[in-house]
């Protein structure tokens, strides 16, 4: 249970939450960042962690901005990935995470600054202005997104991240269904020049026509 003056509680998602100084503003007024987990002991754990690290080096890795992590990321990833992966971070980070996120702090990507950008990315994310991108290329920068957050963690840039995060549903297009005029004369094709490739394709379509027989047009097969 939680002991007095600590800031730790439990939330209405039932995990815990707890929250501690990470420095002054110039007005004297406490800046305040906030640690999640699913119990209080690993709540309390974390923040025990956090405090452990002298004030000086937490207060330089909360000034670092989302522009210096991304390219620190991008460096990182130049020796541990082919040229081809490289260049498609590169354009990710330089086409869409550095001009969204642009002159924010790192400490400040948040679960709710996250789930803004794949709302924005979804309505109007194309770089040439003409609409939203898809699925499925939201939740790839989305997880090129998340990666970067994972380093700046490590870096101690960003303070426990929430990655409850919700991703955009992928399109499914709709598969072309033959039309009956069309289903006609693919078997008048196949019923005149059969062979074993076209087979198959025509006893799925006999099967699904119990009306049509092929027997004349196989009986020479």
């Amino acid at each position: 249970m939680p002991r007095r003056g600590e800031n730790i509680h439990k939330r209405k998602d039932k995990r815990w939450e707890g929250r501690y100084i990470d420095f002054h503003r110039s007005d004297g007024k406490a800046h305040y960042k906030s640690v999640y987990a699913p119990s209080y002991a690993e709540v309390r754990e974390k923040i025990n962690k956090i405090k452990a690290v002298p004030k000086v080096q937490r207060q330089l890795t909360s000034l670092m901005t989302t522009e210096q992590l991304f390219f620190m990321w991008l460096d990182d990833k130049r020796i541990q990935v082919k040229e081809s992966s490289y260049s498609r971070y590169y354009q990710v980070i330089h086409g869409h995470l550095i001009p969204y996120f642009k002159g924010q702090k790192a400490s400040q990507l948040s679960n709710e600054a996250v789930t803004q950008f794949v709302k924005d990315k979804l309505d109007h994310g194309r770089l040439d202005g003409t609409g939203g991108l898809s699925g499925k290329s939201v939740n790839d920068l989305l997880t090129i997104l998340l990666q970067v957050i994972q380093y700046g963690e490590k870096q101690g840039a960003i303070a426990n991240f929430d990655y409850d995060i919700t991703r955009p549903k992928p399109e499914y297009s709709e598969l072309a269904v033959l039309t009956h005029s069309e289903q006609e004369r693919l078997i008048h094709s196949l019923k005149s020049n059969l062979d074993h490739k076209k087979l198959g394709v025509a006893c799925v379509l006999h099967w699904r026509s119990p009306g049509r027989a092929l027997r004349p047009a196989m009986a020479g097969h």
